[in-house]
């Protein structure tokens, strides 16, 4: 069975080449049966293989801990324990490091590159375009020209993004759900590290309208900045906390969980790392789960496979955890329906 690429253009096998594209998009593991290249079928070498990774928090948050620990036991299952080297970098969610650090790990010329999160992705795409890259967590790839399109990326780069933009409408109708006099939403990001935090808020001007909540963007960059954030919208009327995905949050997660809960103020937050560190609602997709399948990814282009012939997946299931202990402690009341779809509740 041939494994060769259609050329663009070509529509004579259209429904095929389209049947392709759209398996690709949606992430489907059927797409790789229906065509196995020989490289598949060949065992890792006995040599030492280099591979670069970059990481956007600092090595003692527990969730980035897990995503490494969860991509490099995917390794081992598939092959690849003694024979292969990992160049591990931590961006601690700042600007400058990050792109030191994949400056640095490019002047290794690694086979290939993992790299975490939006600002990383971005600094490794400008520091190198030629050593294959697998990305976990950027939200809009074609639109910042990290691949040509998602069916056929085309370059040195492919991955997983880890949310749409309009998860954000998502987040105020759940917030809204356990607080209904909520009228007012605080949306907190480091525009260094976030960039994309003003797109998230744009696509849920609507939902936020439809909901009569007044949703502000508040750009942050520092510990004094979460606290006087919290503490204006906690002490407002109807107030609310929507956090966005950003390593600068992450690396800063149990401040704003904890003065979240001094301050009795109902927030949603991006994952459930936030929940499980005391935060009251979490939606979003299994970080540990993308990074399984990145491992998948780097073993096939360190069998031989071209990152521009690997389609960027989109994640399919995304869950709600609910924080029992902290709806107590902030004083709302989750509804029974909202519970009755939780993929988890924290007692």
């Amino acid at each position: 069975m041939s494994c060769r690429p259609q050329p663009a253009g070509r529509e004579a096998s259209g429904a095929g080449a389209r049947r392709r594209d759209f398996l690709g998009l949606l992430g489907s593991a059927a797409a790789a049966l229906l065509c196995v290249p020989a490289w598949a079928a060949t065992e890792p070498s006995s040599r030492v293989r280099r591979v670069g990774v970059l990481l956007p928090t600092s090595a003692d948050e527990p969730q980035a801990q897990a995503n490494f620990n969860a991509f490099t036991r995917t390794l081992e299952e598939l092959g690849w324990k003694d024979n292969v080297r990992f160049e591990l970098r931590w961006g601690a969610g700042q600007s400058a490091s990050v792109k030191g650090a994949a400056r640095e790990l490019v002047g290794l010329a690694p086979e290939v590159i993992l790299v975490g999160g939006g600002g990383p992705t971005a600094a490794v795409r400008d520091a190198t375009g030629t050593i294959p890259v697998v990305f976990v967590g950027f939200t809009n790839p074609v639109a910042a020209g990290l691949v040509e399109t998602l069916a056929r990326p085309g370059r040195n780069m492919t991955g997983f993004t880890s949310l749409e933009f309009s998860v954000g409408g998502k987040w105020l109708e759940i917030l809204k759900a356990v607080a209904p006099q909520l009228n007012r939403v605080g949306a907190i990001f480091n525009p260094e590290t976030a960039p994309h935090g003003a797109e998230f808020l744009r696509l849920s001007a609507a939902v936020a309208s439809a909901l009569a909540i007044e949703l502000t963007p508040v750009p942050i960059g520092d510990e004094a900045g979460i606290r006087s954030t919290i503490g204006a919208l906690g002490g407002a009327r109807g107030g609310g906390l929507m956090v966005l995905p950003d390593p600068f949050n992450s690396m800063h997660k149990r401040l704003i969980v904890e003065l979240a809960q001094e301050h009795r103020l109902p927030a949603i937050y991006p994952g459930r790392s936030y929940a499980a560190a005391g935060g009251l609602l979490s939606y979003g997709v299994e970080l540990a789960y993308l990074y399984r399948q990145a491992a998948a990814y780097v073993d096939r282009i360190l069998r031989g496979a071209r990152p521009g012939e690997l389609p960027v997946q989109a994640p399919s299931k995304f869950e709600l955890v609910v924080n029992l202990r902290a709806a107590e402690s902030a004083g709302v009341e989750i509804p029974t329906t909202l519970l009755a779809t939780a993929d988890e509740v924290i007692e």
